[in-house]
């Protein structure tokens, strides 16, 4: 069934791309690549790479006792962002627990669980930004709606221990009683973190890390473009492009992001060649700035990249 579902995410990828090669002419692909381009990555890569900072934070703060430091924490979701820039299906996010377990000391129970809510406040965040999005491009919009919006996401996080002992009778159906045991585990520590109040302060940390992306690409956009199709506009490239790298079929979600890219920046004028040019080198740009500091993360803590993967796949 998984290869089945693996094929059919492949052939959507190749059937964009398919379309992005016939309607757009290589020889105006070409020319749409300036050197503005290749100069407005630099700030705007130093503008997201920014927001790594409070996705750090939050990791740290959603592990718990004892709690990892924020480089530690730093280090994990860069690893993690370098590793999912060349293994398909977004693999790299068991990084994360698997790192902080051996140089933090953080439970592997505490990691994964928070990995879950990382994904559970990631998908409430992204789910907002999108309707935030629409609304801007299509109605008129003011400040007080998008904190409505986030005001609302934040109260659903409230739910969890809510129905915690429902999720835990869930867990009598995972086969394996060690299995049984790690899902307890994880779910007493979610639970705990909501009502703790941790949860609240990593949605804002969360909320913080994605705007600092959103500012990358404007800043990129702004710099790129001959003319700028301000915030809405980026905020819209982002939440598309964002999407479409969910696509687990090739590294990094290359095809999908530029197809996305080329999707979102037509809608506001942008001709197709110069809109896949823009998400060549805006990707391109981000991909290398990750694997860079993936990179300098196993040199500098002497980390061997084939055992630390092998240690990743026997845990």
């Amino acid at each position: 069934m998984k290869r089945y579902a693996f094929v059919i995410r492949l052939a959507f990828v190749a059937i964009l791309l398919g379309a992005a090669a016939w309607a757009i002419d290589p020889a105006r692909l070409w020319q749409s690549l300036t050197p503005a381009m290749a100069l407005a990555v630099l700030p705007a890569v130093a503008v997201g790479l920014a927001g790594s900072i409070p996705l750090a934070m939050r990791l740290a703060v959603l592990a718990g006792g004892p709690s990892p430091s924020i480089v530690a924490a730093w280090k994990a979701f860069v690893l993690t962002a370098s590793i999912n820039s060349f293994l398909p299906g977004r693999v790299g996010e068991l990084v994360k627990p698997v790192f902080l377990n051996e140089h933090a000391r953080v439970p592997l129970g505490n990691g994964f669980a928070a990995l879950f809510l990382e994904r559970v406040i990631d998908v409430a965040i992204l789910f907002g930004l999108a309707l935030i999005a629409a609304s801007m491009a299509f109605v008129h919009l003011d400040w007080k709606f998008a904190a409505g919006v986030f005001a609302g996401l934040l109260g659903l996080l409230g739910v969890i221990p809510l129905v915690e002992g429902q999720l835990l009778k869930l867990g009598r159906f995972i086969p394996l009683e060690r299995a049984r045991a790690f899902y307890a585990d994880a779910l007493a520590h979610t639970a705990s973190t909501v009502r703790e109040g941790r949860a609240v302060t990593a949605f804002l940390l969360g909320l913080a890390g994605w705007v600092m992306p959103i500012a990358g690409t404007y800043v990129f956009l702004r710099l790129a473009l001959p003319v700028p199709i301000g915030f809405e506009g980026a905020l819209s490239v982002f939440v598309v492009t964002t999407f479409s790298y969910l696509i687990p079929v090739l590294p990094a979600g290359m095809g999908a992001y530029e197809a996305g890219a080329v999707l979102a920046l037509q809608f506001y004028g942008v001709p197709a060649a110069q809109g896949l040019a823009l998400a060549i080198v805006w990707h391109a740009g981000n991909i290398l700035t990750m694997l860079l500091c993936g990179g300098a993360v196993l040199i500098h803590d002497r980390i061997g990249l084939g055992a630390f993967l092998a240690r990743l796949k026997s845990k």
